[in-house]
């Protein structure tokens, strides 16, 4: 295994790298709605793509920010690293380090902090602040790029140009701009993609500005179209790279052909070939033969074989072995020289020892008997390591003399022990004469020194290595030439014919027939012999046309290369050269400029805008957008965000003329006068309640006069909501402390739900809600024996929970299960926090965000806790429903399966303490800031949002307020026709029950800080 990733490893990272990649291409052409589930292939979500003008027009707000951003961080990175490269070291790298800082710096610490220095200056956040926050931390990576390559540049080059004249403008124009030319066009690749992929920055510093990864970012869901963007984006990577690769290939390919031309080799294996082909025909004309291969097997055989041991003696690898010799050589002649250096140092320190101690003795001042001092230690401490190593190669020296004294007398032994010896035999003389070989040759070898010894044997080997390879090949092409001789056999022109004119010379006599048949083969012989001349001349003639075309084709591209110039064509071309030379550099120059008008034109033609919209991520149909452009002849600037806090935090920055937040940030907006008291007489909406006086209660006119009758009514809100809406941010002791007035005076609802709980109807769980006494029929759970404890219960049961993450429906769940309220009071936080622990930090409990809807939507769950417009997605797609309609058959959506509902429910369970359980319902509300730039046409979005409720809820998938589309929807033959229970949110279920919805005050927003803080740390325990 560990060689396999030893092997492997470079194709590993590629896997990690490109996989995921590939994914979202294959995705893009998903015709389904989840990216977790392949429903089969389509293009409907490019085509979604280029319908969706917000996000199109977040990619030409990216794109117009990337480009300035770039250019001016590429000049600023540059002329900055060429100025450092002038000053002193210390200089140089301060002001390097310091520039470094924004690389180390965490991104939100950079985003935070240009966001304060942008409000302190009292800028407008928008185009402009977003361009500097990315030229900020863009200029960083320019500088460390190109400094590394001004570094490179020798300074004697720089010197030179100044000595020839030039001045500090061409200098740096024709010197050192071309010398950073790839630096600076990969600086500005890096600021360019980092500026096109920021999002953290841009998301605190773009005000009305929304780039890509932001849209991305503050999207409810991931939808498929961003894979197709995805693709898209990877595909024009690629095509880039292609046209950059071929134009470099092209390019290296033209300087290729450029030197061939110039040192006279151009085309010369072509020429050669057919100059090869010239010298056969020549040799068949002057022969009369011509050369056939033999077709015999056992010569092919043989020829082959040849031919393959050659191409391995060829290609057989030497090198590593001559590299390792030629390596051991060197270490070998450096231990050498080393030795030598050795000796000549000692002695040279000890005659600087002597000299240092006779110039301590004479009578100088102090601090330079202390530098002599300070010398004479330092030179003590080398000569003392000098010593020690000669110590060492005396001591070795001297061992190998006291060996080549034993090897002498062992052999001085041997020769008497065998003169002495009488009567031997053949045999045992020579193993006598081999020890004394043996011996002798050990004390040659100690004689002429171990290093010199491994020199000399180095040396042979490497000869010989290098010697072997090339006798082998030569052996081999020598047989190769023999055999040849024997495979291509040189025959006649005309053999058939000579072959039957030889049959008949061979005869002792001729017959006047055989005569007459000899004279004819004769005539034969000499007209075919010419026609296979003029076959070959044919040929000769062809080929040499070919060597003159090459010749002919090469002079001219010689000459266009290379023209002879006069002293008067030098000045003509000298006053030419400039657009000869920069015509390549001016095309790009018109092609970009030209682009980046486009750009321009394009950015400023979405950024005329006459009203700004403030909305939850895919809260909309982009199609809806551009229809009401259309109708009302005006432009809309249309942003997301992801959270109502962020909607909060974005007010700081940058002024919406129309939001969307929900219930609580309404009454928090209004409590700070941020919002428009609306005229309801200007808003299509009536009240026709069971209970018309309720009416007043709910809508005003600009004056503040009740509206029993409104002449545009034509909507109606549904009745509970509004009656929560009111009742919930309503004070009879103090009204003015909480909103002065109720949300009604100020939101008109655009969604809204409540939290429900899901279960998925397997045997394990239909067992459990059985032992949990919970009734349910047709997939709806009977409210009176449901309670908000089922979570805590399935959790202790190993059943696979999963949690909407928002804390404040955490939070609600928990209070209302133990205090029978939404919102646990400050002083019920820590009992909350506690009961809470032994749900969330359980292992099969997990909290989830948009992806909740994905793992109940593949029936990866056992319990759920989600809004009830999520669920009905979630099952929509689980039973394939919630596709889009396709008319092209190739791209038809998946086979519908049988439909499969879970099973659903609202705790409405009552206690023995008295209390009775409810639901956390929420509202996201239209509202208009009282800074605004058209109020006219906000009222007209106001009223387009009611009159496309049906299509915006049914896109959606949240229950719409207005009674006529939630009708619609859950009809015979709506969308929502099986989910009629599940659509409609349900408010109370008791008398007893108080409206269920988070509120607002000073005191609530308290509470809400310590909701946040304890759900954080719950978070961190579990993680």
């Amino acid at each position: 295994m560990k060689k396999f990733f030893k092997s492997s490893y470079f194709a590993i990272i590629m896997a990690f790298i490109y996989i995921p990649i590939i994914v979202m291409i294959i995705y893009s052409f998903n015709s389904g709605k989840t990216i977790s589930q392949f429903d089969g292939w389509s293009l409907k979500w490019y085509g979604e793509f280029f319908k969706n003008s917000p996000f199109i027009k977040s990619i030409i707000t990216s794109l117009f920010v990337a480009i300035v951003s770039t250019t001016i961080s590429v000049i600023i990175g540059t002329l900055a690293a060429i100025g450092l490269s002038r000053v002193n070291r210390t200089t140089r790298n301060t002001w390097f380090s310091i520039a470094n800082i924004p690389l180390v710096n965490a991104d939100v610490i950079t985003a935070v902090s240009l966001m304060v220095v942008f409000i302190i200056a009292g800028l407008k956040f928008g185009i402009m602040t977003l361009i500097a926050a990315h030229i900020s931390f863009n200029v960083p990576y320019v500088l460390i790029t190109v400094m590394p390559r001004l570094r490179k540049i020798d300074p004697k080059v720089i010197d030179a140009s100044y000595d020839l004249g030039s001045s500090s403008r061409q200098t740096m124009f024709k010197i050192v701009l071309p010398i950073l030319r790839p630096a600076i066009i990969a600086a500005t690749a890096i600021a360019f993609a980092m500026s096109f992929d920021d999002f953290i920055i841009s998301y605190f510093t773009g005000g009305d500005q929304t780039n890509v990864s932001t849209f991305i970012y503050t999207a409810k869901k991931i939808q498929p179209y961003i894979n197709a963007f995805g693709t898209i984006l990877v595909g024009v990577i690629v095509l880039s790279i292609l046209i950059w690769n071929t134009i470099t290939f092209t390019k290296s390919r033209n300087d290729e052909i450029k030197k061939q031309i110039k040192e006279g080799y151009y085309k010369s294996k072509q020429i050669d070939d057919l100059n090869r082909q010239l010298t056969i025909l020549y040799q068949e004309l002057i022969t009369n033969k011509t050369i056939k291969k033999s077709w015999k097997p056992s010569l092919r055989m043989k020829a082959m074989l040849l031919r393959i041991q050659i191409r391995i003696l060829e290609n057989k690898n030497y090198n590593a072995k001559i590299s390792k010799l030629e390596w051991k050589k060197e270490l070998v002649n450096n231990e050498i020289k080393y030795e030598k250096k050795l000796f000549v140092a000692y002695a040279k320190s000890q005659a600087k020892m002597k000299l240092l101690e006779q110039q301590l003795l004479k009578n100088y001042k102090s601090h330079r008997k202390v530098r002599f001092q300070s010398a004479i230690i330092k030179l003590s401490k080398r000569i003392k390591k000098y010593e020690a190593e000669i110590e060492a190669i005396n001591e070795r020296n001297q061992s190998d003399l006291e060996w080549i004294k034993e090897i002498d007398e062992e052999i001085l032994e041997i020769q008497a022990e065998w003169n002495a010896t009488s009567m031997l035999s053949k045999k045992e003389n020579l193993q006598y004469r081999k020890k004394i070989k043996k011996l002798e040759i050990k004390r040659d070898e100690l004689r002429e020194g171990r290093n010199q010894l491994k020199l000399r044997l180095i040396l042979e080997k490497l000869k010989d290595l290098q010697l072997r390879s090339q006798e082998q090949i030569q052996d081999l092409v020598e047989k190769q030439k023999d055999l040849s001789k024997l495979l291509f056999l040189q025959i006649s022109l005309t053999k058939n014919i000579d072959d039957k004119i030889q049959k008949i010379n061979s005869k002792s006599e001729i017959t006047e027939d055989e005569q007459k048949n000899l004279d004819n083969l004769l005539i034969e012989k000499n007209e075919l012999l010419e026609h296979r001349r003029d076959i070959i001349k044919d040929k000769i003639i062809d080929i040499e046309n070919k060597i003159e075309t090459i010749q002919i084709k090469t002079d001219q591209k010689r000459e266009k290369l290379f023209p002879a110039l006069s002293d008067g064509d030098i000045i003509a071309s000298h006053n030419k050269g400039f657009l000869q030379r920069s015509w390549k550099s001016l095309l790009v120059f018109i092609l970009f400029a030209s682009s980046f008008t486009l750009l321009t034109v394009a950015y400023v033609r979405n950024n005329i805008y006459d009203l700004v919209i403030g909305n939850w991520g895919s809260y909309i149909n982009p199609e809806l957008i551009s229809e009401f452009e259309k109708k009302h002849n005006v432009t809309v600037n249309y942003q997301q965000f992801d959270s109502n806090e962020s909607l909060y935090n974005k007010l700081y920055t940058f002024n919406y003329d129309i939001m969307v937040p929900s219930d609580y940030m309404v009454q928090r907006l209004v409590t700070e006068d941020k919002l428009l008291e609306l005229d309801y007489n200007r808003i299509n909406l009536f009240g026709s309640f069971e209970d018309q006086n309720q009416v007043k209660h709910y809508f005003k006119d600009v004056e503040g006069n009740d509206i029993t009758e409104n002449p545009n009514g034509k909507y109606n809100v549904n009745s509970e909501l509004m009656k929560l809406m009111f009742e919930s941010t309503t004070e009879e002791n103090d009204p003015k402390e909480h909103l002065n007035g109720n949300i009604t005076d100020y939101a008109i609802p655009y969604f809204w739900g409540d939290l429900v709980v899901v279960a998925n109807p397997n045997e394990k769980v239909l067992k459990f809600l059985e032992s949990q006494n919970v009734k349910y029929e047709n997939q709806q759970i009977d409210s009176s024996s449901l309670s908000w404890d089922i979570f805590w219960q399935a959790a202790n049961a190993g059943l696979n929970v999963r949690l909407n993450e928002d804390a404040k429906n955490i939070f609600a769940i928990a209070s209302e299960k133990m205090y029978g309220t939404i919102q646990p009071k400050l002083n019920q936080i820590d009992e909350t926090v506690k009961e809470l622990k032994k749900l969330i930090l359980k292992s099969n409990v997990s909290l989830l965000g948009d992806n909740l809807i994905e793992k109940v939507a593949l029936g990866d769950f056992d319990l759920a806790l989600m809004y009830n417009g999520d669920a009905i997605y979630a099952n929509q797609i689980y039973n394939g429903e919630a596709e889009l309609e396709d008319e092209d058959e190739m791209f038809s959506s998946r086979p519908k399966v049988d439909e499969k509902f879970f099973i659903y429910g609202r705790p409405g369970m009552t206690h023995e303490e008295g209390h009775t359980e409810g639901t956390n319902v929420f509202s996201d509300n239209m509202v208009i800031n009282k800074v605004n730039r058209n109020i006219d046409l906000s009222y007209e979005w106001v009223n387009f949002m009611l009159e496309k409720s049906a299509d915006l809820t049914e896109y959606v998938g949240i229950t719409s307020p207005v009674q006529e589309s939630m009708d619609e929807m859950t009809n015979p033959g709506g969308p929502f026709e099986s989910y009629e229970f599940l659509y409609k949110p349900q408010i109370t279920f008791d008398p007893n029950a108080k409206g269920t919805a988070f509120k607002f005050t000073k005191q609530d927003e308290a509470l809400s800080n310590k909701i946040i803080d304890a759900f954080n740390s719950l978070v961190a325990g579990k993680n």
